[in-house]
């Protein structure tokens, strides 16, 4: 709320999706698991950075309809705490969907929506959708550029990578 303070947008201590295509070789289940702290952006505490376990189990396809494209869906579970939130916590469960397309052998596109019920603590349902786009400058280098809404929060970012 103070013009000269800093507040913690996002510390992420690990950040996995892990998406294995189904084929006629492949019959693994896909994964993710993402756990660390990150504001909130639903309103459901104001000016809270939750502590965030959110690990899921799904399915991923994959075509050539263009270059290559990469559909996928998880079922998952997502526990908040905060002493802001009602009970300290909110737990529950939703589902992510989306899509990863190659536009070019350099430029990649991510279409990813989100949404999660919460069941224990402070109830109520949040919804997210994403897009992600990543241009290879280099072998070690990108350009980025992500769009996000989550309910009436929009964010945009624009980014430059470098890999070492």
């Amino acid at each position: 709320t103070k013009s000269d303070s800093w507040r913690l947008q996002d510390f992420t201590l690990i950040d996995i999706i892990s998406l294995y295509p189904v084929s006629a070789v492949i019959q693994e289940p896909s994964w993710k698991i993402n756990l660390g702290w990150k504001r909130n952006q639903d309103n459901a505490c104001l000016d809270c950075t939750p502590f965030i376990f959110n690990p899921g189990v799904g399915l991923a396809l994959q075509s050539k309809l263009h270059r290559r494209e990469v559909y996928f869906a998880f079922l998952e579970a997502n526990l908040e705490l905060d002493h802001e939130f009602d009970s300290d916590h909110r737990a529950g469960f939703g589902y992510t969907v989306g899509i990863l397309f190659d536009l070019t052998e350099k430029w990649r596109l991510a279409l990813v929506a989100n949404r999660t019920r919460y069941t224990e603590g402070q109830r109520g349902y949040v919804t997210e959708s994403e897009l992600r786009q990543r241009y290879a400058l280099s072998r070690n280098s990108e350009m980025t550029f992500d769009l996000k809404t989550v309910q009436d929060y929009r964010e945009g970012k624009f980014g430059y990578a470098y890999y070492f």
